[in-house]
């Protein structure tokens, strides 16, 4: 598959999914904004079957505009700061509003902090709304801590 934009090679979604799909396997999704376009048409016969799907606000708005407005059993949004919410078919679920943060310092990591803490809880056999509180809880506690840096290579003797 060419490159998307921003420079990633994503899988062959069509055959990863599908080879997902027939072997009976649960998955999730989570995309990347500047190659949703892309991946979420290449991805849309398969939504149905995925177990969460992980957007953010702009993303969803593709997702929906591809797909059916419910495209699987849960699908999580999240905005930046604003609340995130789970949205079940045929349920409304509350936002989860996430708390304050005195100093934001980093934002690199905080959506994939949100999915991994919601699917750890889910797999815990927490509701949607309790796992939602806890991985908006996880992602803002991210966001307020100083990025990992790592030390320059030492130089070679001149």
């Amino acid at each position: 598959m060419p490159a998307t934009p921003g420079g990633r090679h994503p899988l062959d979604v069509p055959a990863v999914l599908a080879a997902l799909t027939e072997r009976g396997c649960s998955f999730s999704l989570d995309f990347h904004l500047p190659s949703a376009p892309q991946l979420i048409r290449a991805a849309a016969p398969w939504l149905r079957h995925a177990v969460t799907i992980f957007v953010n606000a702009e993303e969803h708005a593709l997702l929906t505009h591809h797909a059916s407005p419910r495209p699987c059993p849960e699908t999580v949004v999240t905005d930046g700061p604003r609340p995130a919410r789970v949205v079940l078919p045929g349920c409304a679920q509350r936002p989860v509003a996430p708390p304050a943060v005195p100093t934001v310092r980093q934002i690199t990591g905080a959506g994939d902090t949100l999915a991994g803490t919601y699917l750890a809880h889910r797999a815990r056999h927490l509701p949607p709304a309790a796992a939602l509180d806890r991985a908006v809880q996880a992602a803002s506690q991210h966001t307020a801590h100083v990025p990992l840096t790592f030390p320059a290579p030492p130089r070679a003797p001149s």
